[in-house]
């Protein structure tokens, strides 16, 4: 269980692949269920290659529920209309902020806490880190920038998960 280049590349690559595998249709095509439920599958094995199986079992499920809840209110950084109706979990961060830079942030963080507390402080960074994703995103192909920032949060989440194993 050794943390080395082969096995950093491979954690980027794969959480890179089913980060943007979660936020497309391509998963949804094959399965009747959302697919961040199948994440794990995908994470947990090359995960245990770098570290235990606990570690393994709880980055998978933290991946899982960081995904899960609503975030499509954030992600376009007030650069479009939101039509939705915000569920409890948005409303709740909005009395908060509405800014949607600070919400998208305070929802990652909050959603990473578990991590941040059973594996590495490191993960509230990713929090941080995957607002700066998106906004590079927009800036750098407005046509299609989720595309993108999903590519390269995953990547921040495979180099988070690899900087809290070798630390």
């Amino acid at each position: 269980m050794t943390t080395s280049s082969l096995t950093i590349c491979l954690l980027i690559l794969t959480f890179s692949v089913v980060n943007r595998g979660c936020g497309s249709d391509w998963f949804g095509k094959f399965t009747l269920a959302r697919a961040v439920y199948f994440a794990p599958v995908f994470l947990f094995p090359v995960t245990y290659l770098a570290s235990d199986a606990l570690t393994a079992a709880v980055v998978s499920l933290g991946f899982v529920l960081w995904r899960f809840p609503a975030w499509r209110r954030w992600y376009i950084l007030g650069r479009m209309e939101i039509e939705d109706k915000a569920d409890w979990f948005e409303q709740a961060i909005e009395r908060v902020t509405t800014q949607p830079h600070l919400a998208f942030m305070l929802r990652n963080i909050i959603l990473l806490t578990p991590l941040a507390v059973l594996i590495s402080p490191i993960f509230w960074a990713l929090g941080i880190a995957i607002v700066a994703a998106y906004e590079l995103a927009w800036r750098v192909y407005p046509q299609n920038p989720i595309f993108i920032a999903e590519y390269i949060s995953g990547a921040l989440w495979g180099l988070t998960l690899s900087l809290a194993l070798l630390f």
